[in-house]
């Protein structure tokens, strides 16, 4: 399964080598895509930010988080009740969450 969440507007960026990268989208796996010393979690997010840097050659980075089953996570909880709303259905749904502002909540 995959979740993908979009916005509009100014989402954040983050800074590599000099490089300034827009936040241009999240999306979620489940399981994870990826495993470390072999072992699959989850869940996997993808941050995808790209570079409005026409002379960059690798405009494309992108931030994977592997989660594990355990406590409520603040940021996936607030979406909860759409995600269950989404289940086997394909369409775009705008529920107006403040990507960035989760985010740095998140982190900080």
């Amino acid at each position: 399964m995959i979740i993908k969440v979009g916005w509009e507007g100014d989402a954040g960026s983050i800074e590599i080598n000099g490089i300034e990268y827009l936040l241009q989208q999240a999306h979620w796996h489940s399981p994870s895509e990826h495993s470390i010393n072999d072992k699959r979690y989850d869940m996997e997010l993808h941050m995808t930010y790209a570079s409005p840097d026409l002379k960059v050659q690798n405009n494309i980075v992108v931030v994977a988080v592997l989660y594990k089953i355990g406590p409520p996570d603040a940021f996936l909880s607030t979406l909860m009740k759409d995600v269950a709303l989404m289940t086997n259905q394909k369409a775009d749904r705008s529920i107006g969450v403040k990507m960035y502002k989760a985010l740095n909540h998140q982190i900080a």
